[in-house]
């Protein structure tokens, strides 16, 4: 050949080359050409880049497009499901594992982007980046006393999980005109209490859960009426 194009395109699921090529009859000649692999973890079956050396299945939780780094080089997003094949990672040596937090949604915490593994030859292994979803609650509280409404300012509020008895009340203070916020409560179905100065009051009430780029959840005013 004396004329050669060359386009080559790396895909999170393989790569793409086409060439364009003049022989020296003059002719034009194109060809395209498709190289991938398909690798095993576990139950989980992926379509790689070419297989040269080892590779991971890299989990984050079930959070879609999430940016995935081997050794500090770009290999590809998460799928709908969180999860990545990454490929050519080093055998017998240590390899860093990382995701971009940046891209992690707002009430997602991670303990740490990077994790550290050191793989056989053409050995696959599993990564799982434990996150965290939190949420936040807030409202306004009210006491009811013959047809009159309480602020129960400087009070306590504790919530107790219906049907969880691993769970550990969570207390917070309330504040002016009844308000009050509260960090890490899972969804789900409690029993509420109000303690304030002589008097105490339980109710039931539903935390819903948070949507996927929600943080915070206002339950509105509540009140419970005194016996």
């Amino acid at each position: 050949y004396y004329d050669t194009n060359r386009l080559t395109y790396l895909g999170d699921y393989g790569n793409l080359m086409m060439e364009h090529f003049t022989d020296f009859s003059g002719h034009q000649n194109y060809d395209v050409s498709f190289t991938g692999g398909i690798a095993f973890v576990g139950k989980t079956v992926g379509f790689t880049r070419p297989i040269y050396d080892s590779f991971a299945l890299v989990k984050v939780d079930h959070l879609p497009d999430i940016r995935v780094y081997s050794n500090h080089l770009y290999k590809g997003r998460t799928n709908k499901k969180g999860k990545l094949m990454i490929t050519n990672l080093f055998s017998y040596r240590e390899n860093i594992v990382s995701i971009e937090d940046k891209d992690l949604p707002l009430n997602y915490l991670i303990d740490s982007p990077e994790k550290m593994c050191i793989p056989g030859y053409r050995e696959g292994v599993f990564i799982n980046f434990k996150v965290e979803k939190v949420q936040a609650v807030t409202g306004q509280i009210f006491l009811v006393k013959q047809n009159k409404k309480i602020a129960p300012e400087l009070g306590k509020l504790t919530f107790i999980k219906v049907g969880d008895t691993s769970f550990k009340p969570i207390e917070t203070v309330i504040g002016w005109n009844g308000e009050f916020y509260i960090e890490n409560l899972p969804p789900g179905k409690y029993n509420v209490t109000i303690t304030y100065e002589k008097e105490k009051c339980s109710f039931e009430i539903n935390i819903p859960e948070a949507k996927k780029d929600e943080f915070l959840i206002d339950l509105g005013e509540k009140t419970c009426q005194l016996k």
